[in-house]
């Protein structure tokens, strides 16, 4: 038993969760191409662009693709200025073996008040689909996933 669950952390830990990181890595996937992300030690947008990350301005139009690595990212909704995503429905596809995509959103419900959060979990290797709505103040996506809002 122990040498299973020592086999299965060494799996895991080996995964490509940090490898991709545009905080740790200059390099993307052409899969990834037109994609955006955030470095998880800061809110710097970056643009997945001929193989490589770039920084883009802080004021970045909203995009439609997203992609996380693991580690939580807060992006910024319609209900604040700069918005990272626009409202609608959204899928999350998991990158990597044993992926969960998750997204836990608040809203503004009143003059410096804000929802409890609402959670949407994917079920291990699975997509989900999920709506984001105007009132949206944070939505904090987190798995190996990528995002995308449907036209």
């Amino acid at each position: 038993m122990a040498c299973a669950v020592i086999a299965t952390a060494a799996a895991l830990s080996a995964a490509p969760i940090a490898a991709a990181d545009p905080a740790t890595d200059t390099s993307c996937t052409p899969a990834l191409a037109g994609v955006m992300s955030k470095k998880s030690t800061s809110d710097v947008v970056m643009l997945c662009k001929d193989q490589m990350w770039y920084p883009q301005p802080a004021d970045v139009p909203p995009s439609d693709r997203w992609v996380t690595f693991g580690p939580t990212l807060t992006m910024r909704g319609e209900a604040l200025p700069n918005p990272n995503v626009l409202m609608g429905t959204w899928t999350a596809k998991p990158l990597g073996p044993w992926t969960r995509c998750r997204a836990v959103q608040q809203s503004g419900v009143a003059a410096e008040s804000i929802s409890k959060p609402l959670v949407d979990q994917s079920p291990p290797n699975s997509p989900m689909a999920f709506d984001i709505g105007f009132h949206v103040v944070t939505a904090r996506l987190s798995g190996y996933c990528l995002w995308e809002r449907q036209p």
